[in-house]
């Protein structure tokens, strides 16, 4: 393995505050080579997750990490404590923090692949459409 793809200068130089298009969720393998689990295997993943935050909330939501905001978690609502929490909804543990998922993951069974939706309020407000026919 080369030094100049283990220390990811482009990835560490790359910053989504000053980007035209910024990902709201991803999850995709950017290179793979070598088979799994044998000598010389390299794989490249991105994945990203998404928020919208109060503005005064702005220095509680930059201490949130890959593991609070990731691609590790699909929504769904729930009931805690005799309360409510909509799927689109984020809390973080303990409650002092809350914001908004921009895009929602929707679990499918075994023989379904999970799906992505566009929360509806942002698509409303930007006035996207999706193509004819096609989920947002």
């Amino acid at each position: 393995m080369d030094q100049e793809w283990f220390e990811m200068r482009k990835v560490r130089r790359r910053y989504f505050s000053k980007a035209v298009w910024v990902p709201l969720r991803a999850s995709q393998i950017v290179e793979s080579i070598g088979k799994f689990g044998h000598l010389g295997h390299r794989e490249e993943f991105f994945g990203a997750g998404s928020l919208a935050i109060p503005s005064d909330q702005k220095t509680k939501a930059e201490k949130l990490t890959w593991d609070d905001v990731g691609i590790g978690f699909d929504h769904t609502g729930y009931v805690q404590n005799e309360t409510y929490t909509p799927a689109d909804e984020y809390e973080h543990y303990g409650g002092n923090f809350r914001g908004l998922h921009l895009v929602l993951e929707q679990r499918g069974n075994r023989a379904e692949h999970n799906q992505w939706h566009l929360h509806q309020d942002l698509a409303i407000t930007l006035r996207l459409k999706s193509p004819v026919g096609q989920p947002t």
